[in-house]
């Protein structure tokens, strides 16, 4: 979590280094707050969202008629 924290502390401010006319986004400041998620939760790999988004991934393949309680 520490090292997270200091290469995206890094990052950030390397970025507005190079390029002094970019505005900070609202990412740049929620990527800080991952460091507080590794510390709550541990490693991504335990908490991330991948295995539901694959499976949004699957469901959009399902035979579907676009009605609403219907099949």
């Amino acid at each position: 979590a520490q090292a997270y924290c200091s290469h995206i502390a890094a990052y950030v401010g390397q970025l507005q280094q190079i390029h002094p006319t970019f505005s900070l986004q609202l990412n740049h400041h929620a990527s800080f707050h991952i460091y507080d998620y590794l510390l709550l939760f541990g490693p991504a790999h335990l908490w991330w969202c991948f295995p539901f988004e694959h499976l949004i991934g699957i469901i959009q393949y399902l035979p579907v008629n676009h009605k609403f309680g219907m099949s």
